[in-house]
C-alpha cells in the first residue's frame, strides 16, 4: 500500500467518524464559543469596572487633597459599596476610617478598619496598616487589651518596627514605663537598613533613654 492509499484511507476513516459524531461536535463547538465570548465579555466587564474603582479613587484622592473631606467620604463610601472585592476598596475605607476618626467617630472609624481587615485579600494589601490604625483606634477608647491583640508580630518584616512601636504606645498609654521602653526598643532594632525614625527617637528620649541606644 502506497503513501496516496494510505492517506485515502485516513480521509475516509476521519469523514466517517465526522459523520457518525457530527451531533458532538456542533454541541462541543457551541460550548467553546460560548466559553470563549462569555469570557471575553467578563474580561471586558472586569476592565471596565477596574476603570471606573480608579477614576472614582482619584476622584477620592483629589477632593481629599483639596480639603473636600464631605466629597472624599462620599467618594469613598461609592468604592467600599460599589467595588467592594477591588483593592481600590480597602484603601478607600482606610481614607473613611481617617476622615470619621478626625470627626471622633471612632465607632465607625473601628468598622471600617475592621472591615478592610477581614477582607480576603486584605494581607496582600492593607491589613496590616489597617491593623495598625485600628489599634489607635482602640488605644484612643481605652481598648488598650484589644490593641495589644491585634499588635502581635506582623510577618511582613517592613512592619515590625511599627507593630513595635504602637505596642509601646500602648504600653505607655497605661502608664507601663517599662514595657513601653522595651516594645520601642525593638521598633528600634526592628528598622529597615537605612530608616530614619526621628519620632521613635524622641520618644525613647522621652522615658529617659539614650538617644543612641
Amino acid at each position: 500500500m502506497n503513501i496516496g492509499e494510505i492517506e485515502d484511507q485516513e480521509t475516509q476513516i476521519v469523514k466517517n467518524f465526522i459523520d457518525r459524531y457530527k451531533g458532538v461536535f456542533l454541541i462541543g463547538l457551541c460550548a467553546l464559543l460560548v466559553i470563549i465570548g462569555g469570557a471575553r465579555y467578563w474580561q471586558s466587564r472586569s476592565l471596565d469596572v477596574s476603570q471606573r474603582a480608579s477614576d472614582a479613587f482619584q476622584e477620592m484622592l483629589v477632593a481629599n487633597v483639596q480639603g473636600s473631606q464631605n466629597e472624599a467620604s462620599a467618594k469613598a463610601q461609592y468604592i467600599v459599596d460599589e467595588f467592594p472585592r477591588s483593592p481600590y476598596a480597602q484603601f478607600a475605607a482606610l481614607l473613611l476610617a481617617k476622615i470619621q476618626a478626625n470627626e471622633g467617630n471612632l465607632d465607625k472609624a473601628a468598622e471600617q478598619l475592621r472591615w478592610v481587615i477581614e477582607q480576603p485579600i486584605a494581607k496582600k494589601f492593607a491589613g496590616d496598616l489597617a491593623t495598625l490604625r485600628l489599634a489607635a483606634v482602640l488605644q484612643a477608647q481605652g481598648n488598650y487589651i484589644e490593641a495589644l491583640e491585634l499588635l502581635v508580630v506582623s510577618k511582613d518584616s517592613k512592619y515590625a518596627s511599627l507593630f513595635a512601636e504602637a505596642r509601646g504606645d500602648v504600653y505607655l498609654a497605661q502608664k507601663n514605663i517599662d514595657k513601653a521602653k522595651e516594645a520601642y526598643m525593638q521598633a528600634m532594632y526592628s528598622l529597615m537598613p537605612g530608616m530614619q525614625a526621628p519620632i521613635l527617637q524622641m520618644k525613647l528620649v522621652d522615658l529617659g533613654v539614650n538617644n543612641n541606644a
